[in-house]
């Protein structure tokens, strides 16, 4: 009997192993977004990285007598690390951690609620620590609950691994089945597909070799004879000259026109390699707009993403920040220390109406930068 599989979807992957009681729907585009959130760990340190994790936001359906995990979100935990590479928390960031799962419990969201946790993980084999298995029995005792680990690399597509439990067992050595984690893989996309034959163009087919994206006539086709079309003579091309005595072509002064254009063209790819060196080397505060944060705020289910540019130059000299909200009479302060600021993320529960959003981060030097978004409900 199979007793493994996955269906591919336009949107979402589906994973599923048949005759399992729990299945999960992971969307491309969420996938995208967490892969550069634990890719963003694994650069920190040569050859390994840190580890990174975070609570997994999602609904659960009921489908064929089993539980299908819909992951439509995650939202970061910070870890500092102070215990080494590993996703291993202190006291005080386990905390952070807990209130996040308590602000997502199932009971107190009609929509999205936390569905799991998901951990990066650079270590050898892929399968629970004990305490994954800790945090899993203790902050997620829903039967249909997940743990998603994800083994990045830096040369080679990185792999992702579900884990469940199963009549309250939780098989964490290994996965049932391991997957590619990246949507190339997953969805079957191609990078360069094959252009389609133009109408017309040709009655038979003409086989081709490719070379650097340059259709190139096969070998055999070297000694077929030239011919020129009407539609050449009305564009103004030049046609070869022959010598009828002797059968060669006579030189034409023609030939410079090519050799112009292929100059010219180096010219313009050696003038924009140079502009990027010589960016390359300024100082990371001249190459962007140093009181720039690129604020976005997109809604997802029953709440708002509040998403900000964590590269910015002002994120990145700031040790805190505050995120002000404004909700119709209300105002809510949240603060925000450097590791939150790198996570670039803030997830606001919305009950509906306009929302104002203003990031304030304290840089060095005492010098404030702040930037407000507006979300506005359709009128």
């Amino acid at each position: 009997m199979e007793n493994r599989s996955a269906t591919i979807e336009r949107e979402s992957y589906v994973w599923e192993i048949a005759g399992k009681p729990v299945a999960v729907r992971l969307d491309f585009d969420l996938l995208d977004r967490l892969l550069h959130e634990i890719l963003r760990g694994f650069g920190v340190v040569p050859k390994r990285g840190v580890e990174m994790g975070g609570v997994l936001l999602g609904t659960v359906q009921t489908e064929g007598g089993r539980q299908v995990v819909y992951i439509q979100d995650f939202e970061p935990v910070a870890c500092r690390h102070t215990q080494g590479l590993t996703y291993v928390l202190s006291d005080e960031e386990q905390k952070k951690f807990n209130d996040t799962v308590t602000r997502w419990d199932r009971s107190q969201n009609k929509g999205m609620h936390a569905v799991g946790f998901y951990r990066g993980h650079t270590r050898e084999g892929l399968g629970l620590s004990e305490t994954d298995l800790d945090t899993y029995q203790n902050l997620f005792p829903d039967p249909s609950a997940v743990v998603l680990l994800v083994k990045p690399f830096a040369t080679r597509v990185s792999t992702g691994a579900f884990f469940f439990r199963e009549d309250g067992e939780v098989r964490g050595e290994s996965s049932y089945l391991e997957f590619p984690f990246r949507r190339k893989e997953l969805s079957g996309e191609t990078e360069n597909p094959e252009p389609k034959p133009e109408r017309g163009r040709r009655s038979q087919p003409v086989e081709t070799e490719m070379r650097g994206g340059t259709e190139v006539p096969p070998s055999n086709a070297a000694s077929a004879s030239p011919s020129f079309t009407d539609d050449t003579l009305k564009l103004g091309l030049p046609v070869a000259k022959v010598d009828e005595s002797t059968g060669r072509r006579i030189k034409s002064g023609w030939v410079w026109i090519p050799l112009s254009f292929i100059f010219l063209l180096l010219g313009v790819v050696l003038g924009f390699q140079v502009a990027l060196s010589v960016r390359s080397q300024l100082p990371a505060g001249l190459r962007q707009d140093p009181y720039t944060l690129n604020m976005t705020v997109t809604p997802a289910a029953d709440s708002l993403h509040v998403r900000w540019d964590r590269a910015a130059a002002a994120i990145q000299a700031s040790s805190r920040g505050t995120l002000i909200i404004i909700h119709g009479d209300a105002q809510r302060n949240v603060d925000l220390d450097a590791g939150q600021l790198q996570n670039g993320s803030v997830i606001y529960k919305w009950t509906g109406g306009d929302v104002r959003f203003r990031l304030e981060v304290y840089a060095r030097d005492r010098v404030t930068v702040s930037e407000t978004v507006d979300y506005k409900t359709a009128r």
